[in-house]
């Protein structure tokens, strides 16, 4: 289906099991790996989602804006 409606191969989605996400995300970059451009609005409703939340971010959230990375959680973590 990507294939399809791309035209060409190539990744669609990732996640990363990491001790240190924005340090690997940042050499991802540095080697050349494209991201999606995430919108402001996402991290505005993550902060407020987050403020609702017994989950605690332990990354700044600035950074992780800067490098627009997706943040995937439940109430349990």
């Amino acid at each position: 289906e990507y294939v399809d409606y791309y035209g060409s191969a190539g990744v669609q989605h990732i996640a990363l099991n990491t001790s240190d996400i924005i340090t690997s995300v940042s050499r991802m970059r540095e080697r050349g790996l494209h991201f999606l451009q995430v919108p402001k609005s996402y991290y505005t409703d993550l902060r407020e989602r987050l403020q609702h939340s017994k989950v605690n971010i332990s990354e700044d959230l600035d950074t992780i804006e800067k490098l627009h990375i997706l943040v995937d959680y439940d109430d349990n973590g």
